[in-house]
């Protein structure tokens, strides 16, 4: 279940109405997830900025995604969507925006009902891949 969060120091009004539908539709299709298992965050009127630039408007994206952006290739594309979709609904210059793709392994994330998403037969696969690649690494 991938957690988006998106800090600016823009203000609430200036976001647009269907701007959580869209980025739903837009992160869905990216990360390949129905509706349900994306959640997206949306934190206005930070006070957030880089150096001594403190009244230029800023954005930050955090993308919390299990097993996930472990290719270098796929990830710079993926930034640059993220960076393209958001920066453009918010009106930001895409060079006063920042994405972090965190990866948090499967063993970490509960879902809905309690459960480890672990446990689900989708992932026991990626933990068996990315245990092989530990070990490979480990006796590298």
């Amino acid at each position: 279940m991938p957690c988006i969060e998106m800090y600016t120091n823009l203000s609430a009004d200036k976001v647009p109405a269907n701007f959580f539908e869209v980025l739903t539709e837009f992160f869905c299709g990216l990360l390949d997830k129905n509706p349900r298992g994306v959640v997206l965050n949306l934190y206005t009127d930070q006070r957030i900025h880089t150096g001594t630039d403190l009244n230029k408007t800023m954005l930050m994206i955090q993308i919390y995604n299990a097993e996930a952006w472990l290719d270098r290739d796929a990830n710079r594309d993926a930034i640059k969507l993220v960076t393209d979709k958001v920066s453009g609904i918010l009106g930001i210059s895409p060079d006063r925006s920042t994405v972090l793709l965190i990866p948090v392994p499967s063993h970490q994330v509960g879902t809905p009902g309690g459960n480890l998403l672990a446990d689900r037969d989708q992932f026991k696969w990626r933990l068996d891949y990315m245990q092989k690649i530990n070990t490979a690494l480990s006796s590298a």
